[in-house]
């Protein structure tokens, strides 16, 4: 009869500890917070990846797009952009209109991955009246003094004649200021492109929800 009772009685710890898990792992599911700092901490692993590989093509002749649109260093008049997102797609048009040959780079199938779908349609018949060649599936192998090599999704090599490489792919948060006040203020919370460069709806709905949570 005590067994039987001990056996019930572990049996109904182990349903107990089950259906504790089971409300544990669905409360986690469920909750926004935790998807989305999942989420977060996803995508800065992978813009670590991507500015290790941007900084060695800086280091191997690439210009940055930033010192470019600041005008801290001059573009030549052949000018291959790595990356077709935003920040490439708006200094390649501008650096077309002044009267540039411009080739875009992009690793993804399809360019403006990080543009709002309103806007894309915008870009695409940008790119298309200033005569920008893009490059699309492709990566930069190599950069030399006579220009860019470019592999394919098709492991073939193409040889982009440029005068200037120019870094634009991915966009990295600044966030020396906030390091900075971590220190002076007590409670201290980011959000937006502070964290992760995305977009401005990104950035309104993590500010939203960042106010409702204090």
């Amino acid at each position: 009869m005590s067994k039987d009772i001990h056996k019930v009685s572990v049996l109904q710890a182990v349903t107990l500890v089950f259906v504790a898990g089971c409300a544990t792992t669905r409360a986690r599911k469920a909750d926004p917070a935790v998807a989305q700092n999942a989420q977060i901490t996803e995508l800065q692993q992978e813009l670590q990846a991507k500015d290790q590989q941007i900084q060695e093509l800086i280091s191997q002749r690439a210009r940055c797009a930033q010192e470019v649109a600041a005008g801290r260093v001059k573009a030549g008049k052949r000018v291959v952009v790595i990356g077709a997102g935003k920040v490439g797609l708006t200094l390649g048009e501008s650096l077309a209109k002044g009267g540039a040959e411009v080739t875009i780079v992009e690793a993804e199938k399809r360019i403006a991955g990080d543009v709002m779908p309103s806007f894309k349609w915008r870009h695409t018949t940008w790119v298309e009246e200033l005569g920008i060649k893009t490059l699309t599936s492709s990566r930069v192998a190599r950069i030399t003094a006579e220009g860019v090599t470019v592999v394919n999704a098709k492991g073939v090599e193409i040889a982009v004649a440029a005068d200037t490489a120019i870094a634009a792919s991915p966009r990295k948060s600044n966030q020396e200021l906030f390091q900075e006040f971590e220190w002076m203020i007590d409670e201290l919370h980011g959000c937006g492109d502070a964290l992760i460069p995305r977009g401005l709806d990104a950035a309104i709905s993590e500010g939203f929800r960042l106010g409702i949570r204090i």
